[in-house]
Parts: structure tokens; C-alpha cells; sequence
């Protein structure tokens, strides 16, 4: 790979990490995900597409977002009752 530029190289290097891990490895990776990252992942390529699109990683997105909405009513009841 001496002939390949930087660039070409890093593609490169990108495309075997891409299909270095096995699919149930890349879901677990994208469920600690925040939701601009997991939006930029789902860009990348096909396969992070669908394994991004699988419904768990999804249900983590969700239950921390009603995670932090319980925190921010509690917070805001405290706060109102003070």
C-alpha cells in the first residue's frame, strides 16, 4: 500500500474497520450512541445503516431521553415546591 496516498490510505483503513466487527459488536457500539453521532453513523455506509436502524438501538436512545425528562420534572417540582 506504499503507492496509495494519505487519503487513499485512510479509506482504506476505514473500509477494514467497517468489516473488521461483527454486526451484534457495531448495534452494542451505536447504542451508547448520542443522537448527533448516531445520525453521522447512519451516513457512513449502508451496513451502519441497518445496524444503527436495529430497534435496541433506538430503545437505549429513548429510554435516556425519558431518563432525562423524569430528572428535568423532578428537578422543575422540587424547584417549584421550594
Amino acid at each position: 500500500m506504499g503507492f496509495l496516498s494519505a487519503a487513499a490510505r485512510r479509506q482504506h483503513s476505514n473500509m477494514e474497520l467497517e468489516f473488521s466487527f461483527p454486526d451484534e459488536i457495531l448495534i452494542k457500539i451505536f447504542s451508547h450512541c448520542d443522537l448527533q453521532t448516531l445520525y453521522n453513523v447512519v451516513q457512513v455506509c449502508h451496513r451502519f445503516k441497518q445496524c444503527a436502524d436495529v430497534q435496541s438501538v433506538w430503545y437505549v436512545m429513548s429510554s435516556v431521553f425519558y431518563l432525562f425528562l423524569l430528572v428535568l420534572i423532578f428537578v422543575g417540582f422540587f424547584v417549584t415546591c421550594s
